[in-house]
C-alpha cells in the first residue's frame, strides 16, 4: 500500500465569506485513465499533435583509451557488474547505442510507435514529461579519434574534451545542430564512460558526474571547423543557455542517465540547483550544497516553471478534489495562502520514468509514492518539503536515499485522517490554518479534502472565529483563554470532535444570524464540554445545535450562562 504523507506547515487562519465546501475532480481527461497495472507507454495518452518545441540534439559517446573498468572485483556489487557489463570496456559504444534518442523530428503519424520502440529514450522521457508539448531527437555517435587517456587535473581534462570536440565537428556535418540559426551548434549530449578520470575534491576523492554550464571545456573556448567557415561552431560558456552542450561522466546503462537529463533541465530551466523538494525534483543536486542526490523526474513546481503544467487552483473549502498522477496525467493542485502557496501532486512509480527498464540488470524500485505535498512562502517561489510531522530542519541524507520504502517515514501518519499539522515553527502556539484529510488511494488516483480555517488541539489565549470555520481533533480552550464565536458564523466538526471549554466560551449569535454548530462528514459530533468553574464566565446564546450526541456537558463546579439554543437533526 502506498504512503499518502501530507507534507506541510499550516498557514495563519484565512478569513473567508461563508460558504459550503464544494465537490471538485480536477479535470481527469478519459484518455488518462489507467490499471493499476498499466505502467508502459504513457505517452499514448497525449494527442499525437505538433509540440511546441523541438529540439535537435547530438550524443557523443567517449571512452578513454586507458579506461579497462569491468567492476570485476568482489568489492564491486551484482547490481554495479551488471549495468558496467552494458558499456564494454574495449567498446567505443555502449551496447544501447540508437535507442537513446529517435533520430527523425515529429511526424504524428509515426511518432507514437518511434517512442515505442524507444522507451527508454530521452526523446519519450521529455515527451512525456512535457505533456506533448517538446520533442527532442537527433543522432548518436561514438568517438573514433585518436587515443585519449586520462587526466590527472582538471586543465587536462579540458584540453581532452576539446580534443574530442575539435575531432567531432572535422569530421562530421554538424550544420542541422544550429536550431535557432545563430551559428553555433545547440546542444551536444556529451556521455563518457570515463573511468579512470581526474581526481578533484574533498581529499581528491571526487569526481565531475555531470556539467551544463561549460565547466568541462576553459570558456570562452570556440571551436570550429577548419575546413569548413559556414558550419555552426562549437561554443564554451558558463551561461547555460549559450554553452553548446552537457556533460555525463559514468554513464554504463541506460538506467544511469539520470544525470543528463539532469543537466540537460539546467539547459530548460537555467543555472543553480534546486534542493527544496530532494529527490522528488529534477534539479536537485549536490552542487556545493547540501549532498541531496540528483532528481529523477520533474516535479510539478518544475512543469509550471517550463509552461508544461497547469494546476488546478483551490481557493476555499473543498470536498473530495480527485488528483491523477503527475508522470501520467500531468495535474497537481496549488492551493494559495496568504504569502504563498501549497503545491500538491500525487506521485507514482512508472516503467521507464521513475523506474528505468533494463533488459539485462534488476529494475530499480523506484523513488517513494504517496501524496506529495509543500510549501513556498511567497506566491513565485520553490515550494519546499517538510517532513511528514512538520518538524523543521529535517533533511540531508535521512530523505535523500535513492529508493526510500515509502515517500516520507513518519510512522503511522500515513493512516491519519483527518491530516493537519498546526503550524507552531511558523507562528509559535497558533493551531489554526490549512489542513489536507481523508487522504486515500483508489483507481491509481489519491482523493482528499481541503479546509481553510482550520482548528485543532489548544487554542491560544484568544480566539474569534467568524465565517465558516473547521474543526478537526477536540479544540481546547484553555484556562485563562478566551474563544469567541461571532454571529452568523458556522463551525463544522470533523471525526465527531467538540469544544472543551476550561477558560472562557463566549458564544453569542442574534436574531436572524444565528451561530451553527454541525456534524461534517458524519452524523453527529461531540457537544460542548465546560470543566472548572473558570468557564462559568462563559455565554451560549442563539446557537443552533445540529446533530450534536449531547450538546452541552457540565463538570466540576461549571455553570455557563445558556440562553437561547436549539436542537436539530443535521
Amino acid at each position: 500500500m502506498a504512503l499518502f504523507a501530507a507534507v506541510f506547515a499550516c498557514q495563519p487562519a484565512v478569513q473567508r465569506p461563508s460558504t459550503s465546501p464544494e465537490t471538485v475532480s480536477v479535470a481527469v481527461e478519459k484518455a488518462f485513465e489507467q490499471t493499476p497495472a498499466e505502467t508502459a507507454f504513457l505517452w499514448r495518452r497525449w494527442p499525437a499533435r505538433q509540440p511546441v518545441q523541438q529540439i535537435r540534439v547530438l550524443a557523443l559517446y567517449f571512452k578513454l583509451a586507458d579506461d579497462r573498468f569491468r567492476a570485476e572485483g568482489a568489492e564491486y556489487s551484482d547490481s554495479l557488474r551488471c549495468l558496467v557489463r552494458q558499456w564494454p570496456a574495449d567498446s567505443p559504444a555502449p551496447k544501447w547505442k540508437g535507442q537513446l534518442l529517435v533520430d527523425r523530428p515529429f511526424d504524428p503519424a509515426t511518432a507514437l510507435d518511434e517512442l515505442d520502440r524507444k522507451p527508454n529514450s530521452i526523446t519519450a522521457f521529455f515527451y512525456q514529461m512535457s505533456g506533448g508539448r517538446l520533442w527532442m531527437y537527433g543522432r548518436e555517435l561514438a568517438y573514433t579519434g585518436p587515443p585519449i587517456r586520462r587526466a590527472k587535473t582538471k586543465s587536462q581534462w579540458r584540453e581532452n574534451n576539446r580534443r574530442v570536440l575539435s575531432w567531432l565537428i572535422r569530421n562530421n556535418d554538424l550544420h542541422d545542430l544550429d536550431n535557432d540559426g545563430d551559428g553555433f551548434v545547440d546542444w551536444i549530449l556529451f556521455i563518457s564512460r570515463a573511468r579512470p578520470k581526474f581526481p578533484y575534491g574533498r581529499a581528491h576523492s571526487g569526481h565531475y558526474q555531470g556539467v551544463a554550464n561549460g565547466d568541462y571545456l576553459p570558456s570562452p573556448l570556440i571551436i570550429a571547423d577548419p575546413n569548413d567557415p559556414t558550419e555552426p561552431k562549437i561554443r564554451a560558456s558558463l551561461d547555460v543557455r549559450k554553452n553548446s552542450g552537457t556533460y555525463q561522466t559514468d554513464c554504463y546503462a541506460m538506467s544511469m542517465r539520470n544525470i543528463i537529463l539532469h543537466e540537460i533541465g539546467h539547459k530548460l530551466l537555467g543555472g543553480g540547483h534546486r534542493n527544496r523538494l530532494q529527490r522528488w525534483n529534477l534539479m536537485a543536486g549536490s552542487g556545493g550544497q547540501v549532498s541531496y542526490e540528483n532528481g529523477v523526474v520533474l516535479s510539478a513546481w518544475e512543469k509550471m516553471k517550463l509552461g508544461w503544467l497547469k494546476p488546478h487552483i483551490i481557493r476555499k473549502d473543498t470536498l473530495n478534489v480527485v488528483l491523477g498522477d503527475l508522470t501520467a496525467a500531468n495535474q497537481a493542485v496549488k492551493i494559495p495562502v496568504r504569502g504563498g502557496y501549497f503545491l500538491l501532486e500525487y506521485r507514482r512509480n512508472h516503467l521507464y520514468f521513475e523506474i528505468p527498464y533494463e533488459s539485462e540488470c534488476p529494475m530499480s524500485r523506484g523513488l517513494g509514492e504517496g501524496l506529495l505535498i509543500s510549501r513556498a512562502t511567497t506566491p513565485g517561489a520553490e515550494p519546499e518539503l517538510l517532513a511528514a510531522n512538520a518538524s523543521p530542519g529535517l533533511q540531508g541524507r535521512r530523505l535523500s536515499r535513492f529508493v526510500p520504502a515509502r515517500l516520507f517515514p513518519a510512522g503511522d501518519r500515513d493512516a491519519v485522517t483527518p491530516y493537519t499539522v498546526p503550524n507552531t515553527h511558523i507562528r509559535p502556539h497558533k493551531r489554526t490554518g490549512l489542513a489536507i484529510t481523508n487522504i486515500r488511494e483508489e483507481n491509481g488516483r489519491v482523493r482528499f479534502h481541503v479546509f481553510f480555517n482550520y482548528y485543532e488541539g489548544m487554542l491560544p489565549g484568544r480566539t474569534v472565529w467568524q465565517g465558516l470555520v473547521t474543526v478537526g481533533k477536540t479544540v481546547i480552550v484553555p484556562e485563562g483563554g478566551e474563544l469567541i464565536i461571532r454571529p452568523g458564523t458556522r463551525v463544522r466538526f470533523l471525526n465527531r470532535s467538540g469544544i472543551e471549554v476550561r477558560g472562557r466560551l463566549n458564544a453569542v449569535g442574534r436574531a436572524g444570524k444565528p451561530i451553527v454548530l454541525e456534524p461534517l462528514l458524519t452524523r453527529s459530533w461531540a457537544g460542548l464540554r465546560f470543566v472548572g468553574r473558570s468557564a462559568s464566565a462563559s455565554r451560549v446564546d442563539q446557537v443552533v445545535f445540529k446533530g450534536a450526541e449531547t450538546a452541552i456537558v457540565r463538570e466540576q463546579g461549571a455553570e455557563p450562562i445558556i440562553l437561547t439554543v436549539r436542537r436539530e437533526s443535521p
